[in-house]
């Protein structure tokens, strides 16, 4: 099977967002691949709406084995168990 390299983009803005990134990460690393690379995470306050929250964001490469249907569906699991509907 082959390895491929996938770059995600990650955001958070409910409840702790910098906790739900690292949360993210270690589901990621656990469940759909290998992190290789990471951005530093970013915190911003919302553009064009006003918002309590602020924003967390993050670029993230992995290696993985997964097709792109099955990252998805992984990706979409990791979202669901987190907590986003």
């Amino acid at each position: 099977m082959s390895s491929n390299y996938v770059v995600l983009l990650l955001g958070s803005n409910k409840n702790n967002p910098r906790n739900n990134i690292i949360n993210a990460l270690g589901k990621i690393d656990d469940i759909v691949g290998k992190i290789v690379k990471k951005s530093k995470i970013i915190e911003t306050k919302a553009i064009e709406f006003d918002s309590i929250n602020n924003f967390c964001n993050i670029a993230i490469g992995i290696k993985c084995d997964l097709s792109p249907i099955k990252l998805l569906k992984e990706l979409k699991l990791i979202e669901l168990n987190m907590g986003r509907y």
